[in-house]
């Protein structure tokens, strides 16, 4: 296929999608939605008129109309230029994809609702269904180090010690998804906090979060020349127990505010460990 251009996208969505997309070798466009000031409905970003250049652009790109594929999610208001430009493509033979919310298996959502975890994953399958790939299922989870590099790049307030891509992929299979669900979960904590109890935070998005254990993860994160934390705790994420080290998958991180911002430094990810561990992480830049 020559591409889709989503429109109405959650922007909670987009790092699971641009994953998916960029493992399947899908070429995706895509217009962003969010919550709006004081937690309105979900509105269109940057601004409305955004899905109107980005359809035009997308059929710019076509040699051929009939090879659009558009797909407009039903959780945002869309601007009423769009429907005339979306009517020119179906006149062409585009698809074009006109989700309605609660209906055809599209999950209905409350306005002024913000999206959770389980509602997003609802949301992510029934995208995909509109999009015709069938070389690689998109259930199948993407290896955590190359998901662990697209949030990273995606949010520089999570930083990733670079031992840690020696040891994730090396859970067993089954374990990747969770691996890859903890680090959206901790890159989500950076942007926005827990808005309570971490614990809680965690457990709402089907993660066990322990605050003790066996070992000990230590960190020392710098700046430039300063150095910001110097710490060891025992908190991480985990799935498996009373198995293999392999089917026991652990992720240790630290988090604190540094001129105002908060970071979440993840030292270990990957089989049970077998003891304490030491990380360094300096930051080329300075104190924000």
């Amino acid at each position: 296929m020559s591409g889709v251009l989503v429109i109405g996208l959650l922007k909670s969505m987009r790092q699971r999608f641009n994953a998916d997309c960029a493992r399947m070798g899908v070429d995706a466009r895509i217009v962003l939605a969010d919550m709006g000031n004081k937690g309105h409905s979900y509105m269109l970003i940057p601004y409305p008129g955004e899905a109107v250049n980005a359809l035009r652009d997308y059929a710019d790109s076509l040699d051929d109309f009939r090879d659009a594929h558009v797909i407009v999610m039903p959780y945002a208001e869309m601007p009423d230029e769009l429907d005339g430009e979306l009517g020119v493509l179906v006149d062409s033979g585009a698809t074009v994809v006109r989700a309605v919310s609660g209906e055809d298996g599209w999950p209905p959502i409350q306005k002024k609702t913000k999206a959770d975890p389980a509602l997003l994953e609802q949301m992510r399958q029934r995208l995909w269904r509109e999009i015709p790939v069938v070389q690689v299922d998109a259930d199948e989870p993407t290896l955590p180090s190359e998901y662990f590099r697209q949030v990273c790049d995606a949010n520089p307030q999570v930083i990733i010690v670079e031992q840690v891509y020696e040891t994730c992929d090396l859970v067993e299979p089954i374990r990747r998804e969770f691996l890859n669900r903890a680090i959206e979960a901790l890159a989500e904590f950076a942007r926005d906090g827990s808005d309570g109890r971490i614990d809680a935070f965690f457990r709402q998005r089907r993660l066990m979060h322990a605050q003790n254990g066996p070992n000990e993860s230590t960190l020392e994160l710098r700046f430039g020349e300063v150095l910001v934390l110097n710490e060891t705790v025992q908190a991480h994420l985990k799935q498996g127990d009373a198995t293999t080290p392999q089917g026991a998958a652990r992720l240790f991180y630290h988090h604190t505010i540094v001129g105002g911002i908060r970071y979440v430094i993840v030292t270990y990810a990957g089989p049970h460990p077998e003891g304490n561990f030491k990380r360094v992480s300096t930051r080329t830049n300075s104190i924000p």
